[in-house]
């Protein structure tokens, strides 16, 4: 489970003053627009924002260090992706219903499948060693905000190495609907959590043996057994009922 909602405080996310804007991570250059966006994408991935929370321009404007106009860009393209919805003036934080995860788990699953075997096309070896030091990491890693970020990292490796644009975009947005419900599946059960970390690490293994038709079908039943897992978290606890809201109790 996700579990209590964290406080909030100024430690949480870097504030836009204390991050160099224009210059990000590995001195990409990055704008307050940018830096807004991957922020609060951020916050929704890892349930600091929860699912049907309303967002509040002036908090966040002030936690992040920037004017509403970039927060506001941030919001529109994050609307886009499915992250965030609009509801009158209020803007609020994608929360799915449990058939609607169902979809968008049955989207991923072709798409996911796809993305990996045209990655073993090219196969560079750089994406196979970065796939490696990612692996050790989500194979050992406790679900954490770090364990998160690079299990996003893993798959979407994979999805970049297909070097297919259109396709990378749109399972980058299926996953950012989808990742917080990721996080609470692997957190309940320790046994599905040591199940993943070895559908991961085979996963890898495929990938560097280039064998397209045993990952996709990996791939496909890795995406499937997290479905099945969201279903029973529901059915015996109902914290997944929960989170989604009354549609699902």
């Amino acid at each position: 489970m996700l579990g209590p909602k964290r406080e909030r405080s100024a430690e949480i996310l870097p504030r836009a003053h204390e991050h160099e804007i224009g210059v990000g991570s590995g001195g990409v250059p990055e704008t307050a627009r940018e830096f807004a966006t991957s922020q609060l994408r951020r916050a929704i991935r890892t349930g600091e924002l929860e699912g049907g929370e309303v967002l509040r321009e002036e908090d966040w404007s002030a936690r992040l260090g920037v004017s509403r106009t970039p927060l506001r860009e941030a919001i529109a393209e994050l609307r886009m992706e499915g992250l965030l919805r609009k509801d009158g003036r209020s803007v609020y934080v994608f929360r799915p219903s449990l058939s609607e995860l169902f979809e968008i788990y049955d989207i991923r699953e072709q798409l996911e499948a796809l993305a990996a075997q045209r990655a073993l096309i090219n196969t560079p070896t750089d994406v196979i060693d970065k796939l490696h030091s990612l692996m050790k990491v989500i194979t050992v890693t406790e679900v954490s905000d770090e364990w998160s970020a690079m299990h996003e990292a893993f798959h979407m490796c994979i999805t970049e190495a297909s070097e297919m644009p259109r396709l990378v975009n749109l399972v980058a947005s299926l996953r950012s609907q989808s990742e917080p419900y990721v996080r609470m599946a692997t957190s309940f059960d320790p046994d599905f959590r040591a199940k993943a970390a070895q559908q991961h690490q085979e996963i890898y293994e495929l990938f560097a043996n280039g064998d397209q038709a045993g990952i996709g079908k990996l791939i496909s039943a890795h995406l499937r057994a997290t479905r099945h897992q969201v279903e029973k978290m529901v059915s015996i606890t109902g914290e997944g009922a929960r989170m989604m809201g009354p549609r699902l109790q």
